[in-house]
């Protein structure tokens, strides 16, 4: 009997009923918060009305619906690997009222189930540790961008301090008395399989982007992002 998911320490296993619910309700507040400026700011005020948006590895769908709701001009696909996760998305999309401007399907980041140049920008929050390809991942990601689309990727930063994971863990829904296991857990387990500054650096400066914004880490907070534009 399987009672905790191996997506909770096998980081390329797509998420399973129990780890994703756990994710969606205690994690993803966090993961939220962490992208308030850089996500639901400055990249959607480059988004334009009738633009089609990509999020690479949706999760819980919690930032495509978010963004449905908050333009009703753009549409918003989201991309997951898990089937658990894609269904947990269309709930909370129908129960947010913006199933008709949102979609979920099922779908490998390394070999994206879209058509070239199908989006105008693309975002993926805490996806690209998952894949076992990375190089190849980022690849699909600008084959599928139209150019002068921005991409916008965020990762767990292995180099993080506890004093970082600290500060973000204080914007989840984890238990005051469960916190330091989740402190360690992150460390080891989700930062641990994570990249670090560097890694992010050999991935990101091949790619045929302009405006460049990173990698840089998100302050106070366990993250890496990167920004750029397809040339």
């Amino acid at each position: 009997m399987q009672l905790l998911d191996t997506a909770a320490f096998n980081i390329s296993t797509p998420f399973g009923r129990l780890y994703s619910a756990w994710y969606d309700h205690y994690m993803a507040p966090g993961v939220f918060k962490v992208l308030e400026t850089d996500l639901h700011g400055r990249f959607m005020e480059r988004v334009g009305p009738g633009s089609r948006v990509l999020d690479v590895g949706c999760g819980g769908g919690q930032h495509a619906v978010h963004m449905a709701g908050r333009r009703p001009d753009v549409r918003v696909v989201g991309v997951d690997l898990s089937p658990e996760l894609v269904r947990r998305s269309r709930r909370l999309a129908a129960k947010a009222g913006v199933a008709d401007r949102v979609e979920f399907v099922e779908g490998n980041a390394l070999d994206l189930p879209f058509p070239d140049q199908d989006f105008y920008h693309l975002y993926c929050a805490g996806s690209i540790k998952h894949w076992p390809d990375q190089r190849r991942g980022l690849d699909e990601c600008l084959r599928v961008l139209r150019p002068g689309g921005r991409v916008l990727v965020m990762e767990a930063d292995r180099s993080c301090t506890f004093e970082d994971v600290r500060s973000w863990a204080r914007d989840t829904r984890t238990p005051r008395m469960l916190l330091p296991a989740l402190h360690a857990y992150f460390r080891m387990y989700i930062a641990g399989q994570s990249l670090d500054m560097d890694d992010a650096r050999a991935l990101w400066a091949p790619l045929a982007l302009n405006d460049v914004d990173g990698p840089r880490r998100i302050p106070t907070t366990p993250t890496l992002i990167m920004c750029g534009t397809k040339r």
